[in-house]
Protein backbone atom coordinates (compact mmCIF):
# COMPACT_ATOMS: atom_id res chain seq x y z
CA UNK A 1 0.00 0.00 0.00
CA UNK A 2 2.84 2.39 0.77
CA UNK A 3 4.64 1.95 -2.56
CA UNK A 4 1.44 2.12 -4.59
CA UNK A 5 0.36 5.30 -2.78
CA UNK A 6 3.71 6.96 -3.43
CA UNK A 7 3.62 5.94 -7.10
CA UNK A 8 0.09 7.30 -7.43
CA UNK A 9 1.18 10.61 -5.89
CA UNK A 10 4.21 10.87 -8.17
CA UNK A 11 2.20 10.14 -11.33
CA UNK A 12 -0.60 12.52 -10.36
CA UNK A 13 1.65 15.46 -9.47
CA UNK A 14 4.74 14.86 -11.59
CA UNK A 15 6.85 15.34 -8.47
CA UNK A 16 10.52 14.41 -8.44
CA UNK A 17 10.22 13.35 -4.80
CA UNK A 18 7.14 12.00 -3.01
CA UNK A 19 7.59 11.80 0.76
CA UNK A 20 5.04 10.45 3.28
CA UNK A 21 4.39 10.90 6.97
CA UNK A 22 4.63 8.21 9.62
CA UNK A 23 3.20 6.75 12.81
CA UNK A 24 5.48 6.48 15.86
CA UNK A 25 5.91 3.10 17.54
CA UNK A 26 7.19 3.25 21.11
CA UNK A 27 9.27 0.35 22.39
CA UNK A 28 10.56 -2.82 20.78
CA UNK A 29 7.27 -4.64 20.17
CA UNK A 30 5.46 -5.43 16.93
CA UNK A 31 3.28 -2.73 15.34
CA UNK A 32 0.41 -5.17 14.76
CA UNK A 33 -2.45 -4.02 16.95
CA UNK A 34 -0.29 -1.33 18.59
CA UNK A 35 -1.57 2.13 19.44
CA UNK A 36 0.55 4.82 17.75
CA UNK A 37 2.56 7.00 20.14
CA UNK A 38 2.01 9.88 17.73
CA UNK A 39 2.16 10.78 14.09
CA UNK A 40 4.07 13.11 11.79
CA UNK A 41 2.82 14.58 8.53
CA UNK A 42 5.33 16.72 6.59
CA UNK A 43 4.53 20.12 5.06
CA UNK A 44 6.50 19.50 1.88
CA UNK A 45 8.62 22.07 0.03
CA UNK A 46 8.30 24.86 2.64
CA UNK A 47 11.83 26.16 2.26
CA UNK A 48 11.64 28.99 4.83
CA UNK A 49 10.37 26.69 7.58
CA UNK A 50 12.89 24.07 6.45
CA UNK A 51 15.74 26.18 7.84
CA UNK A 52 14.46 25.52 11.36
CA UNK A 53 12.57 22.23 11.25
CA UNK A 54 12.38 19.06 9.17
CA UNK A 55 9.25 19.73 7.12
CA UNK A 56 10.17 18.04 3.83
CA UNK A 57 9.47 14.37 4.53
CA UNK A 58 11.10 11.10 5.52
CA UNK A 59 13.87 9.15 3.79
CA UNK A 60 11.28 6.42 3.24
CA UNK A 61 10.28 8.20 0.04
CA UNK A 62 9.94 7.68 -3.71
CA UNK A 63 12.64 9.58 -5.66
CA UNK A 64 13.15 9.70 -9.41
CA UNK A 65 16.34 7.92 -10.34
CA UNK A 66 17.55 10.85 -12.48
CA UNK A 67 16.89 13.31 -9.65
CA UNK A 68 18.66 11.12 -7.11
CA UNK A 69 21.69 10.76 -9.38
CA UNK A 70 21.89 14.47 -10.22
CA UNK A 71 21.75 15.36 -6.52
CA UNK A 72 24.59 12.97 -5.75
CA UNK A 73 22.53 10.62 -3.58
CA UNK A 74 22.65 10.33 0.19
CA UNK A 75 25.57 11.99 1.94
CA UNK A 76 26.38 9.74 4.86
CA UNK A 77 28.87 11.29 7.26
CA UNK A 78 31.25 9.77 9.77
CA UNK A 79 30.69 11.13 13.27
CA UNK A 80 31.21 9.79 16.77
CA UNK A 81 33.58 7.11 15.52
CA UNK A 82 31.25 5.54 12.97
CA UNK A 83 28.88 6.06 10.07
CA UNK A 84 26.08 8.50 10.89
CA UNK A 85 23.08 8.77 8.58
CA UNK A 86 21.16 11.12 10.86
CA UNK A 87 19.48 13.94 8.94
CA UNK A 88 20.42 12.61 5.51
CA UNK A 89 16.83 12.95 4.28
CA UNK A 90 16.45 16.55 5.51
CA UNK A 91 19.79 17.46 3.95
CA UNK A 92 19.01 15.75 0.60
CA UNK A 93 15.50 17.17 0.34
CA UNK A 94 16.73 20.68 1.18
CA UNK A 95 19.30 20.41 -1.61
CA UNK A 96 16.58 19.22 -3.98
CA UNK A 97 14.14 22.03 -3.22
CA UNK A 98 16.88 24.69 -3.33
CA UNK A 99 17.89 23.44 -6.78
CA UNK A 100 14.34 23.59 -8.13
CA UNK A 101 13.25 19.96 -8.00
CA UNK A 102 9.62 19.36 -7.03
CA UNK A 103 8.90 17.69 -3.71
CA UNK A 104 5.38 16.50 -2.89
CA UNK A 105 4.35 15.68 0.68
CA UNK A 106 1.96 12.75 0.89
CA UNK A 107 -0.36 13.71 3.78
CA UNK A 108 -0.76 10.20 5.14
CA UNK A 109 1.30 8.19 7.65
CA UNK A 110 2.38 5.27 5.46
CA UNK A 111 4.87 3.51 7.76
CA UNK A 112 5.82 2.95 11.41
CA UNK A 113 8.81 4.82 12.88
CA UNK A 114 10.21 3.09 15.94
CA UNK A 115 11.29 5.07 19.02
CA UNK A 116 13.11 2.99 21.60
CA UNK A 117 16.20 3.22 23.82
CA UNK A 118 19.26 2.96 21.60
CA UNK A 119 17.41 3.94 18.41
CA UNK A 120 18.77 6.68 16.18
CA UNK A 121 16.38 9.36 17.45
CA UNK A 122 17.46 8.72 21.03
CA UNK A 123 21.22 8.69 20.46
CA UNK A 124 21.68 11.46 17.90
CA UNK A 125 23.91 14.44 18.68
CA UNK A 126 21.56 17.35 18.09
CA UNK A 127 24.45 19.74 17.48
CA UNK A 128 25.91 17.55 14.71
CA UNK A 129 22.43 16.96 13.33
CA UNK A 130 21.64 20.68 13.04
CA UNK A 131 25.09 21.44 11.66
CA UNK A 132 24.57 18.91 8.90
CA UNK A 133 21.07 19.90 7.82
CA UNK A 134 22.00 23.59 7.61
CA UNK A 135 24.82 22.83 5.16
CA UNK A 136 22.73 23.05 1.94
CA UNK A 137 21.47 26.50 2.90
CA UNK A 138 25.04 27.70 3.33
CA UNK A 139 25.81 27.15 -0.34
CA UNK A 140 22.55 28.38 -1.86
CA UNK A 141 20.46 30.97 -0.01
CA UNK A 142 17.18 32.11 -1.61
CA UNK A 143 16.36 35.81 -1.61
CA UNK A 144 14.73 36.84 1.64
CA UNK A 145 16.04 33.87 3.59
CA UNK A 146 19.48 35.12 4.59
CA UNK A 147 18.33 36.51 7.92
CA UNK A 148 16.45 33.36 8.88
CA UNK A 149 19.54 31.29 8.11
CA UNK A 150 21.70 33.51 10.32
CA UNK A 151 19.18 33.14 13.13
CA UNK A 152 19.22 29.36 12.78
CA UNK A 153 23.04 29.36 12.90
CA UNK A 154 23.00 31.63 15.94
CA UNK A 155 20.61 29.39 17.82
CA UNK A 156 22.72 26.37 16.93
CA UNK A 157 25.87 28.03 18.26
CA UNK A 158 24.30 29.42 21.42
CA UNK A 159 22.09 26.55 22.50
CA UNK A 160 23.83 23.40 21.30
CA UNK A 161 24.71 22.29 24.84
CA UNK A 162 21.06 22.02 25.83
CA UNK A 163 18.98 19.86 23.43
CA UNK A 164 15.71 20.62 25.22
CA UNK A 165 16.18 24.38 24.89
CA UNK A 166 17.23 23.99 21.26
CA UNK A 167 14.08 22.04 20.45
CA UNK A 168 11.82 24.62 22.07
CA UNK A 169 13.65 27.52 20.45
CA UNK A 170 13.51 25.95 17.00
CA UNK A 171 9.75 25.37 17.29
CA UNK A 172 9.11 28.94 18.37
CA UNK A 173 11.30 30.48 15.70
CA UNK A 174 9.89 28.13 13.06
CA UNK A 175 6.42 29.47 13.80
CA UNK A 176 7.66 33.05 13.47
CA UNK A 177 9.39 32.20 10.20
CA UNK A 178 6.19 30.78 8.73
CA UNK A 179 4.35 33.97 9.68
CA UNK A 180 7.10 36.27 8.37
CA UNK A 181 8.48 34.89 5.10
CA UNK A 182 10.76 37.91 4.87
CA UNK A 183 12.23 37.49 8.36
CA UNK A 184 15.48 39.36 8.87
CA UNK A 185 17.24 38.96 12.19
CA UNK A 186 20.58 39.61 13.81
CA UNK A 187 20.04 38.63 17.41
CA UNK A 188 23.58 38.09 18.66
CA UNK A 189 24.38 41.01 21.02
CA UNK A 190 27.86 41.65 19.65
CA UNK A 191 29.73 44.77 18.60
CA UNK A 192 29.48 45.65 14.90
CA UNK A 193 32.21 44.43 12.59
CA UNK A 194 34.62 47.34 11.90
CA UNK A 195 34.44 46.86 8.12
CA UNK A 196 30.65 46.96 8.31
CA UNK A 197 30.75 50.23 10.25
CA UNK A 198 33.17 51.74 7.76
CA UNK A 199 30.94 50.73 4.86
CA UNK A 200 27.89 52.13 6.63
CA UNK A 201 29.60 55.50 7.12
CA UNK A 202 30.48 55.66 3.43
CA UNK A 203 27.04 54.82 2.03
CA UNK A 204 24.70 55.70 4.90
CA UNK A 205 21.49 56.94 3.29
CA UNK A 206 19.70 57.57 6.60
CA UNK A 207 19.31 61.33 6.95
CA UNK A 208 20.34 62.74 10.34
CA UNK A 209 21.22 59.23 11.49
CA UNK A 210 22.83 60.55 14.69
CA UNK A 211 19.86 62.77 15.67
CA UNK A 212 22.15 65.78 15.76
CA UNK A 213 19.53 68.52 15.57
CA UNK A 214 16.14 69.13 17.12
CA UNK A 215 13.65 71.98 17.20
CA UNK A 216 10.91 72.02 19.83
CA UNK A 217 11.38 68.31 20.46
CA UNK A 218 11.13 67.33 16.79
CA UNK A 219 14.26 65.73 15.34
CA UNK A 220 15.01 66.80 11.78
CA UNK A 221 14.17 64.17 9.12
CA UNK A 222 12.41 61.87 11.61
CA UNK A 223 8.61 61.76 11.71
CA UNK A 224 6.84 60.76 14.90
CA UNK A 225 4.94 57.46 14.85
CA UNK A 226 1.73 57.22 16.94
CA UNK A 227 2.82 58.47 20.41
CA UNK A 228 6.11 59.78 19.05
CA UNK A 229 9.48 60.01 20.79
CA UNK A 230 11.62 62.17 23.08
CA UNK A 231 14.98 63.68 22.19
CA UNK A 232 17.98 64.44 24.32
CA UNK A 233 21.77 64.38 24.11
CA UNK A 234 23.74 61.73 25.93
CA UNK A 235 27.33 61.96 24.76
CA UNK A 236 26.00 61.76 21.23
CA UNK A 237 22.41 62.60 20.45
CA UNK A 238 19.81 59.91 21.03
CA UNK A 239 16.11 59.28 20.73
CA UNK A 240 14.35 58.08 23.86
CA UNK A 241 11.03 56.27 23.96
CA UNK A 242 9.19 55.61 27.20
CA UNK A 243 5.98 53.60 27.46
CA UNK A 244 3.79 53.75 30.55
CA UNK A 245 1.33 51.01 29.60
CA UNK A 246 1.21 47.91 27.42
CA UNK A 247 -1.18 49.63 25.00
CA UNK A 248 1.14 52.54 24.29
CA UNK A 249 3.20 52.62 21.09
CA UNK A 250 6.06 54.98 20.31
CA UNK A 251 8.39 55.34 17.40
CA UNK A 252 9.99 57.35 14.62
CA UNK A 253 10.19 56.75 10.89
CA UNK A 254 11.85 58.03 7.74
CA UNK A 255 11.40 57.41 4.01
CA UNK A 256 14.69 56.64 2.28
CA UNK A 257 14.94 56.71 -1.53
CA UNK A 258 17.25 54.07 -3.00
CA UNK A 259 16.41 54.48 -6.68
CA UNK A 260 17.07 50.91 -7.77
CA UNK A 261 15.57 50.17 -11.21
CA UNK A 262 15.34 47.34 -13.71
CA UNK A 263 18.42 48.83 -15.33
CA UNK A 264 20.48 48.69 -12.13
CA UNK A 265 18.88 45.49 -10.88
CA UNK A 266 18.17 44.68 -7.23
CA UNK A 267 20.95 45.32 -4.75
CA UNK A 268 21.50 44.32 -1.12
CA UNK A 269 20.44 46.74 1.61
CA UNK A 270 22.45 46.87 4.84
CA UNK A 271 20.51 47.73 8.00
CA UNK A 272 22.10 48.47 11.33
CA UNK A 273 21.22 50.18 14.58
CA UNK A 274 22.21 50.28 18.22
CA UNK A 275 20.00 50.55 21.27
CA UNK A 276 20.02 50.12 25.02
CA UNK A 277 17.50 50.06 27.87
CA UNK A 278 17.79 51.75 31.27
CA UNK A 279 17.08 48.40 32.94
CA UNK A 280 16.76 44.86 31.62
CA UNK A 281 13.69 44.49 29.42
CA UNK A 282 11.14 42.77 31.65
CA UNK A 283 9.56 40.80 28.79
CA UNK A 284 12.79 39.38 27.34
CA UNK A 285 11.05 38.58 24.05
CA UNK A 286 12.59 39.33 20.67
CA UNK A 287 9.92 40.80 18.40
CA UNK A 288 9.04 43.65 16.07
CA UNK A 289 7.77 45.66 19.05
CA UNK A 290 11.31 46.69 20.04
CA UNK A 291 13.20 46.79 16.78
CA UNK A 292 14.56 48.50 13.72
CA UNK A 293 11.87 47.75 11.14
CA UNK A 294 11.76 48.25 7.37
CA UNK A 295 9.14 48.09 4.60
CA UNK A 296 10.24 48.06 0.96
CA UNK A 297 8.60 49.64 -2.07
CA UNK A 298 9.87 48.15 -5.33
CA UNK A 299 10.30 50.03 -8.60
CA UNK A 300 7.24 48.29 -10.04
CA UNK A 301 5.05 49.65 -7.23
CA UNK A 302 4.75 46.40 -5.29
CA UNK A 303 5.70 46.28 -1.62
CA UNK A 304 7.40 43.86 0.74
CA UNK A 305 6.71 44.29 4.44
CA UNK A 306 8.15 43.01 7.67
CA UNK A 307 11.93 43.10 7.68
CA UNK A 308 13.07 43.70 11.24
CA UNK A 309 16.05 43.61 13.58
CA UNK A 310 14.95 43.03 17.20
CA UNK A 311 16.71 44.29 20.31
CA UNK A 312 16.93 42.24 23.51
CA UNK A 313 16.70 45.11 26.02
CA UNK A 314 20.24 45.02 27.38
CA UNK A 315 21.44 47.85 29.62
CA UNK A 316 24.60 48.44 27.57
CA UNK A 317 24.60 49.46 23.93
CA UNK A 318 23.55 46.59 21.68
CA UNK A 319 24.25 46.45 17.96
CA UNK A 320 21.91 44.66 15.55
CA UNK A 321 22.60 44.36 11.84
CA UNK A 322 21.45 42.42 8.82
CA UNK A 323 21.25 42.47 5.05
CA UNK A 324 18.08 42.48 2.96
CA UNK A 325 18.58 40.61 -0.31
CA UNK A 326 15.59 41.69 -2.42
CA UNK A 327 14.43 39.76 -5.45
CA UNK A 328 13.28 42.97 -7.19
CA UNK A 329 14.80 46.47 -7.42
CA UNK A 330 13.97 48.65 -4.40
CA UNK A 331 12.79 52.19 -5.07
CA UNK A 332 12.50 53.21 -1.41
CA UNK A 333 12.62 51.95 2.17
CA UNK A 334 10.39 53.14 5.00
CA UNK A 335 12.56 52.76 8.11
CA UNK A 336 11.04 52.61 11.59
CA UNK A 337 12.43 52.74 15.12
CA UNK A 338 9.82 50.95 17.24
CA UNK A 339 9.07 50.56 20.93
CA UNK A 340 5.48 49.49 21.54
CA UNK A 341 3.10 47.21 23.40
CA UNK A 342 5.62 46.55 26.14
CA UNK A 343 6.31 47.66 29.67
CA UNK A 344 9.17 49.94 30.82
CA UNK A 345 12.23 50.30 30.72
CA UNK A 346 12.71 53.05 28.13
CA UNK A 347 15.21 52.30 25.36
CA UNK A 348 17.60 54.65 23.65
CA UNK A 349 17.91 54.06 19.91
CA UNK A 350 20.37 55.31 17.36
CA UNK A 351 20.76 53.99 13.79
CA UNK A 352 24.24 52.80 12.98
Amino acid sequence: AEVSTLVTAALATGADISAPGNLYLAGTGTPHGATPAGRWVPLGAAISAGVFKDVFGDANALIRRSTFTELGGWRVTKERGGVDSTGEDWELFARAVLRGYTLQAVPYPLFWYRQAPGSMTQTTSLHLYRKRVLAPFGTQVPAGLAGALELAKTLLAQRSDDPVIVSIAMLAVGARSAAHEQLLCATKPTDPIPSMLAAAEMINLVRNHNFSSSASGVVAEWEALIDGYDWFAQGSSSLAMTVKSHSQARGAHQLIHLGQTEATGPGPVLLGARSRAETVDVEEVLSTDYSLYADLTHDDGSQTFGYYLPFSGRTDWEWASGIIVPDKPVASVRLYLLFRHRLPPPPLAGPG
